[in-house]
């Protein structure tokens, strides 16, 4: 009997903040909820996540959304990311000092999409 293929998200590793990001896009819920609870051993809510969700676990993040041409829901998830990391490095993002937060965003959405 062949073995079954795994399929591997897209991985990012931000050097700056010293992060990897791991993105499934389009993933079916299942299988995204079985990679991760097989690489951490937590066990994802799917109540808490209808169209996506971001989670960190032992110093990475997990980004899935159900469909990857909704940009609105993708963007969504990459600010949740985006905060994670920043909060991790200390820097906090408001109206008058959100230049971190911006380039970072734009960083994590467009290397998710390569």
């Amino acid at each position: 009997m062949a073995k079954r293929k795994v399929r591997l998200p897209h991985w990012y590793y931000c050097e700056v903040y010293r992060v990897n990001v791991y993105y499934f896009l389009g993933w079916d819920w299942e299988e995204f909820k079985d990679f991760i609870l097989k690489q951490t051993k937590y066990e994802v809510d799917k109540d808490e996540a209808p169209d996506g969700f971001t989670v960190a676990l032992k110093g990475n993040l997990y980004v899935w959304t159900r469909d990857k041409t909704q940009m609105h829901i993708y963007g969504h998830e990459c600010l949740h990311a985006c905060n994670f990391i920043l909060d991790k490095a200390g820097v906090r993002a408001d109206f008058s000092n959100d230049e971190a937060q911006a380039y970072l965003l734009t960083n994590i959405m467009l290397q998710g999409l390569k």
